[in-house]
């Protein structure tokens, strides 16, 4: 069985794109594109997922600064639509909600939103799935996150809106690399 690294947990953009590469793959969830990196260096991981363009953000730079120094080669590219939900604990209203976390890019592809719709402060998280699951498991009415419609059916929160991201037809494009 091959093992690939993701930046993230189940639920999280690069799960779903992973599994879109080999469904039967066993994932080793990381926190930061780092540790993916170092996985796949270290011959923990036969191959990574990663980000390394956006439809509204544009280059996924860390990723691109890894790529750079790494002898990773390119196996795949895949086109994942991304469609950002805002989620919260069961029990939150989205015109109560004061703070949101999420990836930082995804917290970009959503400023608009953040911003017009939400009085809020933002939290940079490891991922957005992590996020998700943060806020579903508190009781913080106030708090929510930014992520997949997927995580927040996983890890029991509510959605409070849909289609969030700043662009309809939001992507990100992501790579199948190895040694």
């Amino acid at each position: 069985m091959k093992t690939i690294a993701i930046q993230g947990i189940a639920g999280s953009y690069s799960e779903e794109a992973a599994r879109q590469f080999h469904t039967s793959a066993e994932l080793i969830e990381c926190r930061d594109f780092a540790s993916v990196f170092s996985m796949l260096e270290n011959g923990t991981a036969e191959m990574a997922v990663v980000p390394v363009a956006n439809r509204i953000i544009g280059e996924i730079q860390p990723v691109t600064a890894f790529m750079s120094r790494s002898n990773a080669r390119i196996f795949g590219r895949r086109r994942l639509p991304i469609e950002h939900v805002l989620a919260g604990p069961h029990g939150a209203a989205i015109e109560k909600v004061n703070t949101v976390s999420s990836h930082p890019a995804a917290l970009k592809q959503c400023r608009r939103f953040i911003s017009r719709i939400l009085c809020c402060m933002e939290v940079a998280g490891t991922d957005t799935a992590s996020c998700i699951r943060e806020v579903a498991a508190g009781r913080n009415t106030k708090a929510a996150a930014i992520g997949s419609r997927r995580a927040a059916e996983i890890y029991g929160a509510a959605v409070l809106a849909e289609n969030i991201a700043d662009m309809k037809g939001n992507w990100t494009e992501f790579i199948l690399i190895g040694n």
